[in-house]
């Protein structure tokens, strides 16, 4: 049986049940998706024989509910109370419970505190009162006390009085010792309640006044009822991110693969059993739009023509049946890229994960075999560049996410990972090798701005490209240059290289040349590179170095 209703939809009263049951129905187990979540709930209690309801804290589920499997009982109607009062406590976690219990502790602690500081304060009122009194006695004056006439009690009588200030003097700052002792205990207490109410906020207790589900249940015959229920919702999701530890000497890749899962949604997981699904529900569910592929031809001065009888004022523009169809181009809706990839992924431990909060989901570390090229490009450069081709041999593939690099126990920088399917291979950039310096010269720079024209037609290029090995190692370098090429009968190239390069046409690549050199410690080597441009005399030559 599957029931389902949105917590915004109220359904007419229902007849009189014999007995309400509020129950929790925490998430038990979870299906996270790249954006998107499906929570499942499970509920088990004992129930009487007869008509009952269900009462569900609707707090717990922002989205529709589905009632999507129970024994001991037929379940009918599914309604939202918006309104329900609940009874104190009666819904604590034991860890809500136990924060409470917190709370109500430190508060005794700040009663306490404040008991004992009003305590402190009169103690030194008291003590002021009797060293003003007494400094008042032994001023003496129109408002002091007239001593003996008697000179023999007079020496006695200010003996008695110096005691007497000395002992509310010592009064005095005992009061005031015990009263900082008690400010700073009201202090440490007030701050043990602000953090047991925090602790306690963050658990997100249940209010007085709730919203619930109410659940129909015919129960025939008392006893255990067991109910499932399962919530869709979007505010969850995972995307996988990874440490690729580079190790240069043995030829080695670790890499760590974390899941990092957020929840924005008011749902707390705690002991969840979750699975992380690549499937992504936002993803488009049909295909693009095919668009129209009309064609047409047109005489440039049109539009021209047009244009300027718009600015001119005239109503051209604005009659739709005067503009040619050369305005109408085609238009395609953006078609989303579908990899065809569904997985799923068991977290073997439960997951807790309050609201607004990430948790980072360790995958483990697996050890790839790496290929290790020093790569050089002198025109755009000025370093070569360390590029790792890594094979995935994991068993299963290598889903799209960030990367944090580290080479040889240094953090490189971050880069994004595409798919790597299970047994292909993808590269991976390890930053710039500062002991390999690259320099680029444009030698027909020397005899004119444009290069050596030998006619109107013909137009000679010269280059020097140069890489220097700085270490006290040799290296191995592969080094590229993109020569022009001709696609054009008429435009004649001819490429000349002082070394004859190992690849013209590297990974496809046309006019992609690629010399692999080794590099002595302490040395250079240098390529020298012309390109002859020929073509008809009334056309122009369209290149860029």
């Amino acid at each position: 049986m599957r029931i389902a209703i949105s917590l915004a939809a109220m359904v007419a009263a229902s007849p009189a049940f014999a007995e309400d049951f509020l129950v929790r129905a925490d998430i038990s187990q979870a299906v996270i998706y790249a954006s998107g979540a499906e929570l499942i709930r499970q509920v088990e209690l004992d129930m009487p024989a007869g008509q009952h309801r269900i009462l569900i804290p609707a707090d717990q589920m922002s989205g529709p509910l589905l009632v999507t499997g129970g024994a001991g009982a037929t379940f009918g109607a599914l309604s939202a109370i918006t309104s329900y009062r609940v009874p104190e406590n009666a819904l604590d976690t034991d860890a809500q419970a136990s924060a409470r219990a917190a709370v109500l502790l430190a508060e005794q602690a700040v009663s306490e505190a404040q008991d004992q500081q009003r305590r402190a304060e009169a103690a030194i009122r008291a003590a002021e009162i009797q060293i003003t009194y007494l400094e008042a006695i032994a001023t003496g004056g129109a408002d002091g006390h007239a001593f003996l006439a008697d000179i023999a009690e007079i020496g006695s009588q200010v003996t008695a009085l110096a005691d007497a200030i000395l002992a509310a003097e010592a009064a005095l700052l005992s009061a005031q010792s015990a009263g900082e002792e008690t400010r700073d205990a009201l202090h440490a207490a007030e701050t043990d309640l602000t953090w047991a109410n925090a602790t306690l906020a963050d658990l997100r207790p249940f209010e007085e006044n709730i919203a619930v589900w109410a659940i129909e249940a015919d129960v025939a015959v008392g006893g255990q009822v067991a109910l499932e229920l399962t919530q869709r919702t979007a505010r969850a999701s995972w995307v996988p991110r990874y440490e690729m530890h580079l190790d240069t000497e043995r030829g080695t890749l670790e890499l760590g693969q974390i899941a990092e899962v957020e929840v924005v949604t008011n749902l707390s997981f705690d002991n969840v059993a979750v699975q992380l699904s690549t499937n992504d529900p936002d993803r488009p569910l049909q295909p693009g739009f095919i668009g129209d592929g009309l064609a047409s031809i047109y005489e440039p001065r049109q539009v021209a023509d047009l244009l300027r009888a718009g600015v001119e004022g005239s109503s051209v523009l604005g009659d739709h049946d005067a503009l040619p169809e050369l305005f109408a181009a085609p238009t395609y809706e953006p078609i989303g890229q579908s990899l065809g990839l569904s997985l799923t992924f068991d977290i073997p431990e439960p997951v807790s994960l309050t609201s607004g909060a990430r948790v980072a989901l360790p995958f483990g570390m697996e050890s790839l075999d790496v290929d290790l090229v020093n790569r050089a490009v002198p025109r755009q450069d000025s370093t070569a560049f360390l590029v790792a081709e890594m094979e995935n041999t994991t068993g299963r593939p290598i889903l799209p996410g960030q990367a944090m690099l580290i080479r040889d126990g240094a953090m490189i920088g971050n880069h994004d990972i595409p798919l790597v399917a299970n047994g292909s291979a993808v590269e991976l950039p390890f930053g710039p090798l500062d002991h390999i310096q690259l320099t680029w010269t444009d030698l027909s720079r020397d005899t004119g701005d444009r290069g050596v024209f030998v006619n109107s037609s013909i137009e000679l290029r010269r280059f020097e490209i140069t890489a220097e090995n700085l270490s006290s190692e040799p290296v191995e370098l592969q080094l590229l240059y993109a020569t022009p090429y001709s696609e054009q009968e008429e435009l004649e190239i001819d490429v000349t290289s002082s070394l004859a390069p190992n690849d013209t046409a590297w990974e496809d690549i046309r006019g992609a040349y690629a010399w692999d050199l080794t590099l002595a410690p302490n040395a250079d080597a240098t390529i020298d590179l012309s390109f002859e441009f020929r073509w008809p005399e009334d056309q122009a030559l369209n290149w860029r170095e």
